[in-house]
């Protein structure tokens, strides 16, 4: 049974390697709130944009996955060779409907 919430946090592309992937593919479903600054204390040319990128894409894909017509569609949409597509889809396809809030 589950007794407390898990609190722990890293930027967009740490945690990405850390533990997103748990979030994404783990066998038990982990509800989560993503929070990210507004506005950045530390300007680093377009860093605090890419960063606020990644952390809604991340939620975006934690909600609604990707289907096989999705990932179909942006092959051809840019122009990659259509024979390595059964190659690639096992691992661009994904479940959504997993909960977090943004």
């Amino acid at each position: 049974y589950q007794t407390g919430p898990i609190i722990w946090g890293e930027p967009g592309t740490n945690g990405q390697h850390a533990f997103y992937q748990l979030i994404h593919q783990g066998t038990k479903m982990v509800p989560c709130d993503f929070i990210a600054p507004a506005i950045t204390h530390n300007p680093l040319s377009d860093h605090h944009q890419k960063l606020l990128s990644n952390f809604f894409a991340q939620t975006e894909a934690l909600a609604f996955g990707k289907s096989r017509e999705v990932v179909e569609q942006e092959y051809r949409d840019q122009g990659k060779d259509p024979a390595t597509l059964d190659y690639v889809v096992p691992f661009k396809v994904f479940e959504g409907n997993r909960p977090t809030n943004s």
